[in-house]
């Protein structure tokens, strides 16, 4: 009887240091659950599966911007992969080696998933608008292989045009997909950043699509 106790209360203590230390608790002080937010579940899914992180001392910035290298990280993150050093060092000149982002910029350039300015830079500090980060995400579907022929009726929105030439079958495809959705009835605003917020919910909802 003794002995059962003792494995008990060695037990206990086992579970109660896991869950101190050993599992993380993918919640943050800057998000309110109690009010239930929109994002919530996305950015707990996407903290869950790594494939988004805090942005350090417990906090996530729900209204921050997302940036190229950010979403190059988010996308290498989702694909699992550890491919490193797919493109020379002194390719993209503002990429230098050693820092967060650099395997995830030099794999997106690889596969074609983010491309170069004129000048070879990736420009990886550059806020994402709505149509840039689509065509990033329709070029990772691409790349593994998705489906990626379904395109949305974009007649209703009176600023499609205003779309990035080189995006308009992306955006089509991202609203066909569910991936994004109008700012209004008629207003698709391919203009706007995207947040982090709205990012971890495209996210989760394209992993749980397409995954």
């Amino acid at each position: 009887m003794k002995k059962r106790v003792c494995m008990l209360l060695a037990m206990v203590v086992a579970i109660s240091a896991v869950a101190s230390y050993g599992i993380p608790v993918f919640e943050f002080d800057d998000i309110d659950y109690s009010q239930n937010p929109w994002y919530a579940e996305g950015v707990t899914y996407v903290a869950e599966w790594g494939i988004m992180a805090g942005t350090g001392n417990g906090m996530f910035k729900p209204e921050g911007q997302i940036t190229k290298a950010m979403f190059a990280q988010m996308l290498y993150a989702l694909a699992g992969t550890n491919e490193t050093n797919l493109v020379e060092d002194g390719v993209m000149f503002d990429v230098s080696a050693g820092e967060w982002y650099t395997d995830a910029c030099k794999w997106a350039l690889f596969y074609s998933i983010a491309d170069i300015d004129g000048l070879g830079n990736f420009e990886p500090n550059k806020v994402l608008r709505r149509d840039e980060f689509v065509a990033m995400l329709f070029a990772y579907a691409h790349y593994r292989g998705y489906n990626v022929e379904g395109r949305a009726d974009v007649s209703g929105y009176t600023d499609f045009e205003t779309v990035g030439y080189p995006y308009q079958e992306q955006m089509k495809w991202a609203i066909y997909e569910g991936m994004i959705s109008g700012t209004s009835a008629t207003t698709i605003s391919p203009e706007l950043s995207v947040t982090r917020a709205q990012a971890a919910v495209i996210m989760m909802n394209f992993t749980k699509k397409f995954n």
